[in-house]
């Protein structure tokens, strides 16, 4: 089965950019089709098809739960790596915990805290970063009460988070080796798995950040970064409201080092602290 060089309509593209476009948010405009025909392809081997015309085809005939679920795996831009852009999590363990409770003490033999500190990874792709998240936080505050829900469109990769088993190349990617021996136990395949009583700080599920509900005034902390820079301006405004209303007050929003929060009326204040930028609640 293969496509080889098979020549694709440019209102293939247009249909299936308008249809995750709709379903997902993430926008693939016509100078970024040539983006899209990588998915495209991809979609013929998963559906076990000739080629793009026969994709094509079954899209516009019938679109099975199956389908559906394929053409937004397949959609989604799934890179990650451990402690990207780490000055978040400075900020995470310098600035938000100790403001949150202020009786947490630096002091590791000391390091405990009044109340639990709840934080969302949106977009949490295979899991390095609620894997980071946690890692962070526990080498500064061993007795941290957290817990980190995890979420993300695509269910492959969220199989790979909840599993938090790691090839060689993933560990190799961020992961200094005095935490890889201190958080992980060696697989006997050279894998890595994230040891039994940190796995219990997290959880996993599925989540469209543009078409479901978001849980209300849950989390301290939420990372949604580098993902909605695929959003038109409109979703992202909507996407970030929801994420709004679901911080607590005096809560704290990351996004990417290269993202800036579109303008909101007021409803976060931009916070420089430790070589990034956040944004708190207002």
């Amino acid at each position: 089965m293969s496509d080889g060089y098979e020549k694709v309509d440019v209102s293939v593209y247009e249909f299936f950019a308008d249809y995750i476009l709709k379903n997902t948010g993430i926008v693939y405009a016509k100078n970024e089709y040539y983006r899209l025909e990588k998915r495209l392809r991809d979609l013929v081997s998963e559906l076990d098809a000739e080629n793009v015309a026969e994709v094509y085809q079954r899209y516009r005939t019938r679109v099975s739960k199956e389908m559906h679920d394929k053409l937004l795996e397949v959609a989604t831009n799934n890179e990650t790596y451990f402690f990207r852009d780490d000055a978040h999590f400075r900020v995470l363990n310098k600035v938000i915990i100790p403001a949150i409770n202020k009786e947490v003490l630096s002091s590791p033999s000391l390091g405990h805290t009044k109340r639990r500190v709840t934080v969302w990874s949106a977009g949490c792709s295979s899991g390095q970063e609620p894997c980071s998240i946690l890692i962070h936080a526990l080498e500064e505050y061993p007795l941290l009460d957290i817990s980190i829900d995890a979420t993300d469109i695509s269910m492959e990769v969220l199989d790979v988070a909840k599993e938090a088993v790691y090839d060689e190349l993933d560990v190799q990617r961020g992961m200094p080796i005095k935490m890889l021996i201190k958080y992980f136990e060696q697989l006997p395949d050279d894998r890595w798995r994230l040891r039994t009583q940190y796995r219990q700080y997290l959880s996993f599920g599925r989540l469209n950040l543009l078409l479901d509900d978001f849980p209300s005034r849950a989390y301290d902390v939420i990372f949604c970064r580098n993902v909605l820079i695929y959003q038109t301006l409109e979703n992202k405004k909507k996407i970030i409201e929801k994420f709004h209303r679901s911080l607590k007050s005096d809560g704290h929003f990351m996004m990417g080092s290269g993202e800036a929060l579109p303008e909101l009326s007021g409803s976060f204040v931009k916070v420089f602290a430790e070589g990034g930028v956040v944004y708190k609640k207002s």
